[in-house]
């Protein structure tokens, strides 16, 4: 058996202790790493807390936000459907004295991170008046449901009466998380 001159063949040694510098190496990377995500996590999480308790701040000083906040709730809680918006907003016309000559659902689209139902209404021979306060009374007792476009055709023997006015009303939903 021959000694072998130093700096010939494998040094299993220094191989062992070079891995070792490796492996640390990328341990300590992975934990930087990881200490980072944790730290932006906590920083969102912080000032989720925050905006939360001015949120809860400001609604304790305005009445009428809480109520509104208990309206969306509820909605939410209690999704209405299709028909009962039909007949919601049949009760409001004939609480104007106007009957509904079309209810038209719309296949519901996404937007953003919410999905957008709308409705088109259709009414005949309705004056100026009894078509914003029929607006107004729809966004005001349906929460969530808004005013998208409103066209109207005047009638040419009546400046103050609309022969028809078609009306789109839209509702926004969140959308469910697809797994």
């Amino acid at each position: 058996m021959s000694a072998r001159p130093p700096g010939q063949g494998f040094d299993l040694l220094r191989f062992f202790i070079m891995m070792m510098v490796v492996l640390t190496t990328i341990v300590a990377c992975f934990g930087v790493l990881l200490w980072t995500r944790y730290s932006e996590q906590q920083g969102k999480l912080k000032r989720e807390v925050s905006n939360l308790e001015n949120m809860k701040q400001f609604a304790e000083k305005d009445e009428q936000l809480r109520e509104w906040i208990l309206l969306e709730r509820k909605a939410r809680k209690d999704p209405k459907k299709v028909a009962q918006l039909q007949s919601f907003i049949i009760s409001l016309l004939n609480k104007r004295g106007l009957d509904l000559k079309n209810f038209q659902p719309q296949r519901p689209r996404p937007v953003g991170a919410f999905n957008e139902a709308s409705f088109q209404v259709s009414i005949d021979d309705i004056d100026m008046k009894q078509l914003t306060d029929f607006l107004f009374d729809c966004q005001n007792e349906w929460p969530g449901l808004k005013v998208k476009d409103v066209v109207a055709t005047r009638d040419p023997k009546d400046d103050r009466l609309w022969r028809k006015a078609t009306i789109t009303l839209t509702l926004f939903s969140p959308r469910r998380a697809e797994n």
